[in-house]
């Protein structure tokens, strides 16, 4: 919910599409699309890789041959588990941890790769994009190397 919060703040159109509708992001100069997807926890953002400035997030180029890149974010033991426990779902859900953002490059688009899923596209100006991808380079922790 809280990258519903962030993104509508940035958009200027929301929508919530039937699988049908969902197309790939506009070549538009001045508008950038963003998809949010709800397929359980946790929510995910799509965005077009070509679409993504490397300057505000470089690992974009560990994704050559990506169409898009989704990005979400969970609890650090939870997330990366192997298996979904009854107890480390408690954990996450009750006990404050760490957090981590998963990145995922994708070949497809959003709709053939979560068919079943509630996709919602938003559509950014260039700016509202720019502070998108600014706040989701600012999630990485980066060392040295």
């Amino acid at each position: 919910m809280l990258a519903i919060f962030l993104l509508v703040g940035c958009a200027g159109t929301y929508d919530i599409l039937p699988p049908s509708a969902v197309q790939p992001a506009s070549s538009n100069a001045r508008e950038r699309t963003v998809y949010v997807v709800s397929n359980g926890l946790p929510t995910t953002l799509i965005l077009l890789r070509g679409d993504i400035a490397a300057r505000q997030i470089p690992e974009i180029v560990d994704f050559p041959d990506a169409w898009y890149l989704e990005f979400s974010w969970g609890d650090a033991e939870y997330f990366p588990a192997d298996k979904e426990t009854l107890a480390n779902v408690l954990r996450a859900a009750f006990l404050p941890t760490a957090a981590v953002l998963h990145v995922v490059p994708m070949g497809n688009t959003p709709i053939n790769h979560y068919s079943s899923a509630e996709i919602g596209r938003i559509s950014h100006s260039e700016a509202g994009f720019s502070r998108l991808t600014h706040f989701l380079g600012a999630g990485f922790e980066r060392g040295s190397a």
